[in-house]
């Protein structure tokens, strides 16, 4: 009796898990563009931007050329492919700064391949100070969160006095290289705890 006590409660959760759907839309509104300087870069804030996904993949980076201004990468996914029982059947990593997946043939069929990779991102996170920093380290795939801030474009102290930029998407529908939101985040709240 006592097991099954125990095990009802997290059945339960799992059940409620496997139907969490994030149909929620990422935000973003056009704002006056400002050009603001964060440690050895230019920040150019274009965007007021917000997203509530759920989170397929996290990492932090420590030791390439920009891990000092853009300190984690998520792969976010929302709408139907945010239900536990689709994103688990997708294999995914973050490697080089990019959001690696491979799916199968019956899951493009079941959802629409255009439909997939319109509800797919992954985004380049510039915490505001170290308690956000903090924050973003606690992430961990499967968590449901909400992240506000700015879409930013950065222009970077590679050596110096020589420049390296890096833009964010400003759409969701773009592909490949260069299709990040690269995001100033102000606060990170995971839900569902």
């Amino acid at each position: 009796m006592k097991l099954l006590l125990i095990l009802i409660p997290f059945y339960l959760f799992a059940l409620q898990n496997d139907f969490l759907e994030v149909k929620e839309e990422p935000k973003q509104i056009k704002i006056k563009k400002q050009v603001k300087k964060f440690k050895n870069a230019k920040l150019e804030f274009l965007y007021k931007f917000r997203i509530k996904a759920r989170v397929v993949s996290a990492k932090k980076y420590n030791f390439d050329s920009v891990a000092n201004i853009i300190t984690h990468d998520f792969g976010v996914v929302w709408g139907k492919i945010s239900k536990s029982s689709v994103f688990n059947k997708v294999n995914w990593k973050n490697e080089d700064r990019l959001l690696k997946f491979s799916y199968t043939k019956q899951l493009i069929d079941s959802l629409g391949e255009k439909y997939m990779l319109d509800h797919i991102s992954n985004i380049h996170l510039i915490p505001k100070n170290k308690a956000i920093e903090r924050k973003l380290d606690k992430i961990k795939k499967g968590d449901i969160v909400v992240i506000s801030g700015y879409l930013v474009n950065v222009n970077y102290d590679f050596k110096r006095d020589s420049y390296q930029s890096i833009k964010t998407s400003i759409t969701r529908t773009d592909r490949g290289i260069g299709a990040c939101e690269v995001i100033f985040v102000l606060d990170i709240k995971k839900l569902y705890d």
